[in-house]
């Protein structure tokens, strides 16, 4: 009898599960709490809703994750602020706000990695300090490029993370996640994998895929005792790679979690590769097994877009729209934003919060997006992010050598055709950047193999204060307009070459390609 109990009991949470996982979440913003222990909250937690939370409000963000730390008792290594306990003040704000609360957990966090320029960020670690052998390396000197504290290996950056497979560590993190979930009254937890992509010691991950399933059941299974003691299911997230076979090289067999009911939400990619991500393949899996996708935007990138490409090139509002957009194309359930207010915090870079904020009101359904403005790119930031996108996100297009005249893809969200057709598409201009090019060289530009007539730009290249670094685009800006056909909805192959009195030099290279699409 006790048996039959526990198993309707089993079944029904499941099935309330299943009917949680499709609430409609439009946007998910992700909050990596720093603001609470920072000098904006100041006392006062009216000023971290004012910086991260208040924005949401009557917009289309439908969740709410906020970052519980990296698995220890105190978050990074903070006390809790003297005005009380910042997760319970988000997790009142949502609920009043009527926005789904999720607590998300760095499932790996290495900022402890850079211990000779912050040494207070390991050393408050005590586990990691008296049990270096559960880690994937070791504290010592990696190799650098003039700069000790910017190793230029993978390993110096993601040393101090804890290896998963020890049970000691599982014990750790499961301990941790015990106390925060009965601890509070989220609506679901996350599992970020992404924050840092870093789980077993070089060339471990494949053995360990099956010890890191059973890492997400005990998880699993501890969601479903708590949830069962509250009288309401918890949800679990994961935040993983760009697509299943990368995520599975890091250890991540999430089609197997999938399969057997362990998740209920997957959050698709680190952020870096937005425009271009095939994630229409955690789509398509997603949904065979009854489990919503949403592909991930970290608006870092845009700070990085800015300095590389310039003030003018970088347009933020444009291309979070042209970023969701394309995740629309590829069947999204939504879009999960992680740290959309870093362009803000981290400086005047891109404009005020309001202008940036807007996009919580537009990009959450795709027919609002359908006639505004956006800048459609080819992913070009690899160099910048190592960190993030080894291994975690597919190769970026650019740069590439001109001479090479490669095929370069360019993903299009929009209808082009039919706004072209229908006289409310106002122009589509094209726009590269090439370095190391002289003044009497010129490039030549196909779009699906038309020629485009592209030539130099007459506007300077505007320099962006970041950080207190001022920072001008390098190179030369060719523009050409061109129309809908050839430009059409999906994945268009824009070819560049050397043009008239190029020299061919294999320095020249093409570092940008984008696509504004404007409106009437």
């Amino acid at each position: 009898m006790g048996r039959n109990v526990r198993a309707n009991a089993m079944n029904k949470a499941l099935t309330e599960r299943r009917a949680l996982r499709w609430r409609n979440r439009r946007i998910i913003y992700n909050d990596d709490a720093g603001v609470a222990w920072s000098e904006t909250a100041k006392g006062d937690p009216h000023a971290i809703l004012d910086a991260r939370f208040n924005h949401c409000r009557n917009s289309l963000v439908d969740s709410y994750f906020f970052c519980v730390g990296d698995g220890r008792d105190k978050p990074f290594g903070h006390d809790m602020p003297p005005w009380g306990d910042p997760h319970q003040l988000i997790i009142d704000a949502s609920r009043s706000a009527g926005i789904e609360v999720f607590a998300s957990l760095r499932m790996n966090d290495t900022h402890d990695a850079s211990w000779q320029e912050k040494p207070e960020r390991f050393a408050s670690y005590e586990l990691k300090v008296k049990r270096p052998d559960l880690l994937i390396g070791e504290r010592r000197e990696y190799p650098a490029s003039g700069d000790p504290l910017n190793p230029q290996c993978h390993l110096g950056r993601i040393w101090s993370a804890f290896d998963y497979a020890k049970q000691e560590v599982h014990a750790h993190r499961l301990a941790f996640i015990k106390n925060i979930l009965s601890g509070y009254d989220w609506d679901g937890f996350e599992m970020d994998f992404c924050r840092f992509p870093a789980y077993f010691k070089m060339g471990e991950a494949l053995d360990n895929v099956n010890t890191m399933t059973d890492f997400v059941r005990q998880v699993r299974e501890l969601l479903n005792q708590i949830g069962a003691e509250r009288g309401r299911p918890y949800l679990l997230a994961v935040r993983v790679a760009d697509t299943p076979q990368l995520s599975r090289r890091l250890g991540l067999d999430v089609e197997a979690w999938m399969s057997q009911d362990l998740i209920d939400i997957v959050i698709a990619g680190a952020g870096f590769n937005p425009y271009a991500a095939p994630f229409g393949e955690f789509v398509e899996l997603g949904h065979r097994f009854d489990v919503p996708v949403y592909p991930c935007i970290d608006a870092m990138y845009l700070t990085w877009f800015a300095r590389r490409s310039g003030r003018e090139s970088s347009r933020p509002v444009e291309r979070l729209r042209a970023m969701a957009s394309n995740m629309w194309l590829e069947g999204a359930d939504g879009i999960y934003f992680f740290n959309l207010f870093v362009p803000i915090e981290a400086g005047p870079v891109l404009g005020k919060p309001a202008e940036i904020y807007r996009v919580l009101n537009e990009v959450g359904e795709f027919v609002e997006l359908a006639n505004l403005d956006k800048i459609y790119q080819a992913e070009c930031l690899r160099s910048s992010t190592s960190i993030y996108l080894y291994p975690c996100s597919l190769p970026h297009q650019l740069p590439a050598r001109l001479i090479d005249r490669r095929a370069i893809p360019l993903k299009i969200g929009d209808a082009v055709e039919r706004h072209q057709k229908d006289g409310s598409l106002k122009e589509l201009l094209l726009r590269i950047r090439v370095t190391d090019l002289d003044d009497e060289e010129s490039i030549e530009a196909h779009v699906n193999a038309v020629m485009v007539d592209v030539r130099r730009s007459d506007k300077p290249s505007e320099s962006v204060t970041h950080r207190g670094r001022s920072r001008a685009a390098a190179g030369t800006w060719f523009e050409g307009l061109v129309t809908a056909p050839p430009v059409h909805r999906g994945i268009n192959t824009i070819e560049v070459a050397p043009g008239l009195g190029c020299l061919g030099k294999d320095a020249t290279a093409i570092q940008d390609v984008q696509l504004r699409v404007c409106y009437e």
